[in-house]
This record gives C-alpha cells, structure tokens and sequence, in this order.
C-alpha cells in the first residue's frame, strides 16, 4: 500500500455572513444606584456568533419603551455602566452582541434604580 503525500490543505471558515444570531448569556446586574445601574454579562455561544464579536450595545428604556441611556462596549469589557437615570424608575435594560455585519437579539432585564436619598438636614436648638 501507498501512501500519497499531502500537497495542500485547505481550512474552511464561515465568514460572517449575518449578525449574532444569539443573544449574551448571564446577564446580571453589579451595581444599582438611584441614577445609574452597572450590567455585567457572558458571552454569546460560539455557533451563533456568526463571525468574530466587535462589540456591545447596552440599552436602558422606560416601561414607555423610550431608551434613556446607552453604551458602546468593545469586546474585552463585557461590562457596562449606563449612568443619568431618574431615581426609582422601571428601566428594561439590553444587551445586544454586535459583529460586523450587525446586531443580534439582546438579552434583557428588568431593573428599578433606588429611591433618591434624603440629605441630612442639620438641626440647630433655639
């Protein structure tokens, strides 16, 4: 028996061809102020990146559906701080993976910032 040799090998890679078809995994929340909440998140499984991820999207919108804050991520972070809320307000909070063809579905949360906190007001005795 013969064996031949080699002469070429050739390595099939998808290339992107369309955004995340997955959304990040885990989202949770790592801080949670009266005007700020801070999101932290896992990565979008490896078949459904549809490529190399670029980046983040992370959204803050009211229970009217009107975005109240943003942030762009790049792929190192998979943390974010989305600041200039208003204190103890229903927020739906996103996360969304980007390639560079687009943006895939996002994971979501709902959250609600604390109260305002009350400043102490000194007391003077008469």
């Amino acid at each position: 028996m013969m064996l031949g040799r080699v002469q070429s090998v050739t390595l099939l890679r998808k290339d992107t061809e369309a955004a995340p078809s997955g959304s990040p995994a885990s989202i949770t929340v790592g801080t949670l102020t009266a005007n700020s909440v801070t999101l932290l998140w896992g990565e979008v499984a490896c078949l459904e990146r549809n490529g190399d991820i670029t980046g983040y999207t992370v959204t803050a919108a009211n229970t009217d559906g009107v975005v109240k804050g943003t942030a762009s991520v790049n792929t190192d972070a998979r943390q974010a701080t989305i600041s200039g809320l208003t204190p103890s307000t229903q927020y739906t909070v996103s996360v969304a993976a980007v390639n560079g063809v687009g943006t895939g579905p996002a994971t979501t949360l709902p959250v609600e910032t604390e109260g305002e906190r009350l400043k102490s007001i000194p007391y003077c005795a008469i």
